[in-house]
């Protein structure tokens, strides 16, 4: 089964739902090479789990995405359904990245410079937001209207 699907069964049960407005912290781990830890925290609940993936070593450039979306159950390898759905008031209140640098664990900020920006299926959907002072530590605030704006 596909992990993105495995992930999103899980996070289905009550015990691991969150609703909107309230605040989560989401963290990616290479605990060892070749093994992720996935790990979501916030409003008195915590998940997390283990995953093989063969490609990401310790040492060596990862790539992760951090996605803002609609959801559309069971539309994967699909067209994009047209739909009226909007997301307000979305939020990443800061977005990090950590690396080795010196022998040292270093934390950098998800800026402009370390990420693709990939506003899909157009960027007519989408309305992102950030100060300049957001933008240094990865923050922006993101809507979503499915009738476009």
């Amino acid at each position: 089964m596909d992990r993105h699907l495995t992930i999103q069964m899980l996070l289905r049960r009550k015990e691991y739902y969150w609703y909107p407005g309230e605040e989560v912290t989401i963290s990616i781990q290479i605990i060892r090479s070749g093994v992720l830890k996935f790990i979501v925290d916030g409003n008195g609940k915590h998940y997390e789990s283990e995953y093989e993936c063969a490609g990401y070593k310790q040492g060596t450039r990862g790539e992760f995405k951090r996605v803002n979306a609609i959801d559309q159950v069971s539309n994967e390898g699909k067209p994009t359904q047209a739909t009226n759905t909007k997301v307000e008031g979305a939020q990443w209140k800061g977005s990090f990245l950590f690396r080795m640098y010196d022998g040292k664990i270093v934390k950098t900020p998800l800026h402009t410079g370390r990420y693709t920006d990939m506003r899909c299926p157009d960027a007519m959907y989408f309305d992102i937001n950030s100060t300049e002072a957001e933008q240094k530590i990865g923050a922006e605030s993101v809507e979503i209207n499915g009738a476009g704006y």
